[in-house]
Protein backbone atom coordinates (compact mmCIF):
# COMPACT_ATOMS: atom_id res chain seq x y z
CA UNK A 1 0.00 0.00 0.00
CA UNK A 2 1.17 3.54 -0.65
CA UNK A 3 0.11 7.03 1.16
CA UNK A 4 0.65 10.20 -0.05
CA UNK A 5 1.97 12.33 3.67
CA UNK A 6 3.76 15.99 3.06
CA UNK A 7 3.58 15.37 -0.61
CA UNK A 8 5.68 12.23 -0.32
CA UNK A 9 4.16 8.82 -1.39
CA UNK A 10 5.14 6.31 1.46
CA UNK A 11 5.14 2.71 1.31
CA UNK A 12 3.57 0.02 3.46
CA UNK A 13 4.94 -3.57 3.16
CA UNK A 14 2.58 -6.44 3.77
CA UNK A 15 4.67 -7.45 6.20
CA UNK A 16 4.47 -4.26 8.05
CA UNK A 17 0.41 -4.01 7.72
CA UNK A 18 0.45 -7.57 9.15
CA UNK A 19 2.10 -6.59 11.82
CA UNK A 20 0.81 -3.14 12.91
CA UNK A 21 -3.30 -5.77 12.15
CA UNK A 22 -1.88 -8.17 14.36
CA UNK A 23 -0.75 -5.82 17.45
CA UNK A 24 -4.07 -4.04 17.08
CA UNK A 25 -6.27 -6.56 17.22
CA UNK A 26 -4.57 -7.73 20.15
CA UNK A 27 -4.96 -4.35 21.44
CA UNK A 28 -8.13 -4.65 20.84
CA UNK A 29 -8.57 -8.10 22.75
CA UNK A 30 -6.71 -6.66 25.49
CA UNK A 31 -9.85 -3.76 25.95
CA UNK A 32 -12.19 -6.83 26.09
CA UNK A 33 -13.07 -6.70 22.46
CA UNK A 34 -15.51 -9.62 22.11
CA UNK A 35 -16.29 -11.72 19.16
CA UNK A 36 -19.31 -10.35 17.51
CA UNK A 37 -18.93 -6.52 19.01
CA UNK A 38 -19.09 -3.86 16.18
CA UNK A 39 -15.98 -1.29 15.75
CA UNK A 40 -16.57 1.77 14.12
CA UNK A 41 -14.47 3.75 11.52
CA UNK A 42 -14.70 7.35 11.77
CA UNK A 43 -11.95 8.86 8.82
CA UNK A 44 -10.73 9.35 5.78
CA UNK A 45 -9.84 7.05 3.49
CA UNK A 46 -5.87 6.46 4.88
CA UNK A 47 -3.69 3.88 6.06
CA UNK A 48 -4.94 3.30 9.10
CA UNK A 49 -8.55 2.76 7.99
CA UNK A 50 -7.52 -0.23 6.45
CA UNK A 51 -4.96 -1.70 9.77
CA UNK A 52 -8.36 -0.84 12.09
CA UNK A 53 -10.56 -2.83 9.93
CA UNK A 54 -8.56 -5.79 9.39
CA UNK A 55 -7.72 -5.93 12.54
CA UNK A 56 -11.52 -5.59 13.90
CA UNK A 57 -12.09 -8.30 11.15
CA UNK A 58 -9.59 -10.72 12.72
CA UNK A 59 -11.01 -10.60 16.08
CA UNK A 60 -14.52 -11.76 14.89
CA UNK A 61 -15.77 -8.27 15.37
CA UNK A 62 -17.93 -6.47 12.86
CA UNK A 63 -16.75 -3.89 11.47
CA UNK A 64 -18.44 -0.39 10.46
CA UNK A 65 -17.81 2.94 8.45
CA UNK A 66 -18.88 6.38 9.33
CA UNK A 67 -18.69 8.88 6.66
CA UNK A 68 -16.04 11.54 7.92
CA UNK A 69 -18.44 14.11 6.65
CA UNK A 70 -21.34 12.79 9.06
CA UNK A 71 -22.66 15.66 11.30
CA UNK A 72 -22.56 14.56 15.49
CA UNK A 73 -25.98 13.67 15.27
CA UNK A 74 -25.43 11.06 12.40
CA UNK A 75 -22.51 9.86 14.45
CA UNK A 76 -24.50 9.04 17.06
CA UNK A 77 -27.29 7.44 15.42
CA UNK A 78 -24.53 4.91 13.42
CA UNK A 79 -23.42 3.85 16.63
CA UNK A 80 -26.10 3.44 18.42
CA UNK A 81 -27.93 1.08 15.59
CA UNK A 82 -24.74 -0.99 15.36
CA UNK A 83 -24.47 -0.96 19.01
CA UNK A 84 -20.66 0.41 18.66
CA UNK A 85 -18.34 -0.64 21.41
CA UNK A 86 -15.45 0.91 20.53
CA UNK A 87 -14.62 3.48 17.86
CA UNK A 88 -11.88 4.67 16.21
CA UNK A 89 -11.49 8.18 14.49
CA UNK A 90 -9.19 9.92 12.62
CA UNK A 91 -7.96 12.96 13.91
CA UNK A 92 -9.27 15.77 16.51
CA UNK A 93 -11.96 17.16 14.43
CA UNK A 94 -13.44 13.56 14.32
CA UNK A 95 -13.06 13.35 17.75
CA UNK A 96 -15.31 16.64 18.60
CA UNK A 97 -18.25 15.07 17.27
CA UNK A 98 -17.89 11.93 19.32
CA UNK A 99 -17.51 13.81 22.56
CA UNK A 100 -20.52 15.82 22.04
CA UNK A 101 -22.57 12.78 21.64
CA UNK A 102 -20.66 10.10 23.57
CA UNK A 103 -22.93 10.58 26.78
CA UNK A 104 -25.70 9.22 24.73
CA UNK A 105 -23.48 6.01 23.62
CA UNK A 106 -23.77 3.88 26.82
CA UNK A 107 -22.30 0.92 25.01
CA UNK A 108 -19.32 3.04 23.84
CA UNK A 109 -16.24 1.99 25.78
CA UNK A 110 -13.28 3.27 24.03
CA UNK A 111 -12.18 5.71 21.21
CA UNK A 112 -8.95 5.38 19.55
CA UNK A 113 -7.40 8.07 17.43
CA UNK A 114 -5.13 7.42 14.61
CA UNK A 115 -3.67 11.09 14.48
CA UNK A 116 -3.53 12.34 18.02
CA UNK A 117 -1.40 15.41 16.77
CA UNK A 118 -3.24 18.30 18.76
CA UNK A 119 -4.85 16.22 21.54
CA UNK A 120 -0.92 15.91 23.64
CA UNK A 121 -3.01 17.58 26.11
CA UNK A 122 -6.01 15.41 26.42
CA UNK A 123 -6.46 13.45 29.60
CA UNK A 124 -9.70 11.43 29.10
CA UNK A 125 -8.92 7.89 30.23
CA UNK A 126 -11.55 6.58 27.71
CA UNK A 127 -9.98 7.89 24.54
CA UNK A 128 -6.13 6.46 23.61
CA UNK A 129 -4.52 7.10 20.40
CA UNK A 130 -3.59 3.99 18.20
CA UNK A 131 0.19 3.93 18.63
CA UNK A 132 -0.84 3.42 22.30
CA UNK A 133 -3.72 0.72 21.17
CA UNK A 134 -0.44 -1.16 19.31
CA UNK A 135 1.55 -0.97 22.43
CA UNK A 136 -1.40 -2.18 24.72
CA UNK A 137 -1.42 -5.28 22.02
CA UNK A 138 2.49 -5.89 22.01
CA UNK A 139 1.69 -6.41 25.68
CA UNK A 140 -0.65 -8.20 25.50
CA UNK A 141 0.72 -10.40 22.86
CA UNK A 142 4.08 -11.59 25.05
CA UNK A 143 1.08 -12.91 27.32
CA UNK A 144 -0.89 -15.03 24.92
CA UNK A 145 1.47 -14.82 22.17
CA UNK A 146 -1.52 -17.00 19.88
CA UNK A 147 -4.42 -14.92 20.89
CA UNK A 148 -5.37 -12.93 17.67
CA UNK A 149 -4.80 -15.93 15.38
CA UNK A 150 -7.01 -18.14 17.51
CA UNK A 151 -9.75 -15.54 17.21
CA UNK A 152 -9.20 -15.45 13.73
CA UNK A 153 -9.68 -19.57 13.48
CA UNK A 154 -12.75 -18.86 15.37
CA UNK A 155 -14.78 -16.83 12.54
CA UNK A 156 -17.04 -18.33 10.95
CA UNK A 157 -18.43 -18.50 6.85
CA UNK A 158 -21.92 -16.93 7.90
CA UNK A 159 -20.30 -14.54 10.86
CA UNK A 160 -21.42 -10.88 10.61
CA UNK A 161 -18.23 -9.11 9.34
CA UNK A 162 -19.15 -5.25 8.31
CA UNK A 163 -22.00 -3.26 8.22
CA UNK A 164 -22.58 -0.93 5.23
CA UNK A 165 -24.84 1.57 5.94
CA UNK A 166 -27.74 3.42 3.36
CA UNK A 167 -27.50 6.82 2.58
CA UNK A 168 -30.23 7.74 4.06
CA UNK A 169 -32.14 10.08 1.71
CA UNK A 170 -35.30 7.92 1.92
CA UNK A 171 -35.23 7.82 6.12
CA UNK A 172 -33.01 6.68 7.74
CA UNK A 173 -29.70 5.18 6.95
CA UNK A 174 -30.02 0.98 6.90
CA UNK A 175 -26.96 -1.17 7.86
CA UNK A 176 -26.52 -3.89 4.86
CA UNK A 177 -25.20 -6.90 6.38
CA UNK A 178 -22.09 -8.75 4.81
CA UNK A 179 -20.74 -11.81 6.41
CA UNK A 180 -17.40 -13.24 6.43
CA UNK A 181 -18.28 -15.66 3.34
CA UNK A 182 -19.62 -12.98 1.50
CA UNK A 183 -16.39 -10.88 1.82
CA UNK A 184 -14.23 -13.74 1.03
CA UNK A 185 -16.61 -14.86 -1.95
CA UNK A 186 -16.28 -11.15 -3.38
CA UNK A 187 -12.24 -12.01 -2.79
CA UNK A 188 -11.52 -14.46 -5.05
CA UNK A 189 -13.84 -13.33 -7.52
CA UNK A 190 -11.71 -10.31 -7.74
CA UNK A 191 -8.50 -12.43 -7.68
CA UNK A 192 -10.06 -14.92 -10.76
CA UNK A 193 -11.67 -12.01 -12.65
CA UNK A 194 -7.77 -9.90 -12.54
CA UNK A 195 -6.27 -13.49 -13.22
CA UNK A 196 -8.37 -13.78 -16.62
CA UNK A 197 -7.67 -10.46 -17.52
CA UNK A 198 -3.74 -10.79 -17.03
CA UNK A 199 -3.84 -14.02 -19.88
Amino acid sequence: MRQKKLGIWRPWSWTQTGEAVREIAAGLLSLGFAHGECASILSNTVIEWVLADLAVLSCGGVCSGIYPTDAASQVHYLCEDSRTTLLFVEDDEQLDKVLEVRPQLPLLRKVIVFDMEGLHALTDPDVIGLDALRALGRAYLTRHPNAVAERAAACQPDDLAILVYTSGTTGKPKGAMHSQRGLVYSARLQHAGGARRAR
